[in-house]
């Protein structure tokens, strides 16, 4: 009989952390206006639930103190380290659009003898 419950109650579990990841994947998709087809679906779901074990996991340890900051779900959740690197990092920019011919030409007056950074 308590194998007969234990069973039962591991089925349970597990049924209901599949329900809960459907639903934050649904969520999500709908919260960022995601859609997806065919294996590439397959593949950011898998990256999204990774995704959220880890913000699961570090939120947890939040919770005890080891981290001073919570995670979250945010549009770049169905994205893998790497991509997100790829995709976000590093400033470009058009050089010709910043550059000018203006010459800062200093007024003369002389700077502060001190200065309050406060």
């Amino acid at each position: 009989m308590l194998r007969l419950v234990v069973s039962v109650s591991l089925v349970a579990l597990c049924l209901g952390a599949a329900l809960h990841e459907e639903v934050a994947w649904s969520s999500f998709k709908t919260q960022f206006a995601r859609s997806y087809e065919g294996s590439d679906a397959a593949y950011r779901k898998t990256v999204f639930l990774n995704n959220l074990d880890i913000i699961t996991r570090h939120n947890a340890e939040a919770d005890k103190g080891v981290h001073t900051f919570w995670l979250g779900v945010n549009d770049f959740a169905d994205m893998t380290i790497e991509e997100f690197t790829r995709e976000m990092n590093g400033l470009v920019y058009d050089e010709a659009a910043v550059r000018t011919n203006e010459l800062f030409v200093p007024d003369g007056s002389e700077p502060p003898a001190t200065v309050d950074w406060r």
